[in-house]
């Protein structure tokens, strides 16, 4: 049967944090922590929107490809969640839970690319700094994360379009509780969790801030990209995310491990 209640917020609150909670543990721990110790860094350690090692452990080369790192699991994260979303039957809370991972992972890839070439500091800076053609290595970066970032966006707005209400208003009214809600909460507990745990306010702006509010804003660009779109798929299931007990939860759990995680 097709629904049409709109999206229960609460249960849009508690998928997005999970999802921003997940996506900063594979970036910093998975990205960033895991090849560190891969290469034998000492003294590493991980928050919520940063990763600290002894530099000198692991040589210039080790320095640049840990920086890359964290990008290139972001990437993955996107890859395995738009696979998931392809196997997942049911247009419904799990289906969103991927389409969020899997896009937001895609955009915070390309967001680093594209946003954070040219600013003196971030991954992208650690990557090429130094370099031979450092200008043309910078250029390159944002050229491939222009891409990225587009494709990204259309592939996020035609795979939401079929579970979307085909009248108008009530379209633009979904689309942007599933992409705003997101967008601003992961980036407010991101920046809060971050200032509370470090006290620092240019490691928060610089690292949650710009992380979670720079490349996030993609996600909301979905909402424009959209409607100019030509050949859309033809309308499917409605998307079905109603209040759950169980997802809220989940979502309680993840603010709570974040704030832990961000103090660490």
């Amino acid at each position: 049967m097709r629904s049409s209640a709109r999206p229960d917020k609460l249960t849009l609150m508690a998928v997005s944090l999970l999802v921003g909670l997940l996506g900063s543990l594979i970036h910093e721990g998975l990205g960033h922590a895991g090849l560190a110790l891969a290469l034998g860094a000492q003294k590493v350690s991980i928050g919520s929107a940063v990763m600290n090692y002894d530099e000198a452990s692991v040589g210039e080369l080790g320095r640049r490809l840990i920086a890359l790192a964290g990008p290139l699991a972001s990437l993955a994260q996107g890859v395995v969640g738009l696979a998931a979303l392809r196997r997942t039957p049911a247009i419904g809370t799990a289906w969103y839970f991927w389409w969020l991972l899997g896009h937001t992972g895609l955009f915070a890839a390309a967001g680093y690319l594209l946003a954070l070439s040219f600013v003196p500091f971030g991954d992208v800076h650690e990557v090429v700094q130094g370099l031979a053609l450092e200008l043309l290595w910078r250029s390159l970066f944002t050229l491939l994360g222009a891409f990225l970032s587009y494709r990204a966006m259309v592939h996020a707005a035609r795979t939401l379009s079929p579970h979307l209400p085909a009248e108008p208003a009530e379209r633009r009214v979904w689309i942007w509780r599933l992409t705003l809600i997101p967008y601003l909460l992961v980036g407010l507990v991101a920046v809060l969790a971050t200032l509370v745990g470090t006290g620092d306010l240019f490691l928060t702006l610089a690292s949650a801030g710009a992380a979670s509010f720079g490349s996030g804003v993609l996600l909301v660009w979905v909402n424009f990209v959209l409607p100019r779109l030509r050949r859309l798929p033809p309308p499917g299931v409605l998307l079905d995310v109603p209040r759950a007990a169980s997802w809220l939860v989940i979502g309680g759990a993840a603010l709570l491990a974040w704030v832990w995680l961000a103090r660490v």
